[in-house]
């Protein structure tokens, strides 16, 4: 399996093999109960901050670090992505205004939890085993769009020299393309940006496509010089699998939140 379930302290989160192998992180992406029942409701938008202040503490647990080591990204389906180090620590549940807009976040700083939100989107794991870098960035459809993995892959690049031949990369658990309907508007949006996306999408009628976001992100990695071999995708769906994950497809805007998490030991 490339892709496992792991009971921890106080809940489950997924991981990937091959992070692992490493011994150079901790990582996981959460699920959305606790093992005592409760909900793992990680949306830092929502009105009950305490509520979300604790949940993120148990995140932070299960990596071996404090609330106050994680750093958070507040996402708008960009692709700016953001170098953060010590400083950018201590801030709990608040997110820096520099951080507001980035769906990225890279660092190569140890014991200092990236964090990135998801329910439905993809999740993009990124580990530079040779120069101890780690990046995190939120792909949803308009983040593919935009390229935010090459885009991660580039700031890397540039703050660490991060070569793609030696990265691993893991695309983790979101809505698959047995779920990921679009209509024409935006089929013609994403056609008009990359003409060759044709092969990505299956008709389902006249103006109703599925589309594949985890070979396009996998793709666009290997266009860039990511070595197929080092990426593993989840292939878990979130909008089918209703008791491991929120979904906003499938609950709407009541859907809580998962997380994805990283930290280099």
């Amino acid at each position: 399996m490339t892709f496992t379930q792991n009971i921890g302290i106080h809940g489950t989160f997924g991981t990937f093999t091959h992070f692992q192998k490493t011994e150079l992180v901790q990582h996981g992406f959460t699920t959305r109960n606790l093992k005592n029942g409760s909900t793992w409701d990680l949306n830092t938008k929502t009105s009950d901050l305490e509520v979300t202040g604790s949940n993120l503490a148990v995140l932070a647990v299960e990596m071996n670090l404090a609330l106050e080591d994680l750093v958070l990204s507040d996402q708008v389906h960009g692709n700016r992505i953001r170098e953060v180090c010590g400083n950018d620590t201590g801030f709990g549940t608040n997110i820096r205004a520099e951080h507001r807009g980035m769906d990225g976040l890279i660092t190569n700083e140890r014991k200092l939890g990236l964090v990135t939100f998801y329910a439905d989107c993809v999740p993009l794991f990124l580990l530079d085993p040779k120069n101890k870098a780690i990046g995190l960035a939120h792909a949803g459809w308009k983040g593919t769009l935009l390229e935010i993995g090459k885009n991660a892959l580039r700031a890397m690049k540039k703050a660490y020299g991060t070569d793609p031949a030696d990265i691993l990369v893991g695309i983790g658990p979101s809505i698959g393309p047995c779920c990921f309907e679009i209509g024409k508007d935006v089929a013609d949006i994403m056609l008009d940006a990359h003409p060759g996306w044709v092969k990505y999408m299956e008709s389902k009628s006249k103006d109703k496509f599925h589309v594949d976001l985890w070979q396009i992100n996998r793709d666009q990695f290997m266009a860039s010089g990511v070595l197929n071999h080092n990426i593993e995708t989840a292939a878990l769906c979130t909008k089918c699998n209703d008791k491991l994950y929120y979904s906003y497809r499938r609950e709407g805007s009541a859907a809580g939140r998962m997380a994805a998490i990283m930290t280099l030991i």
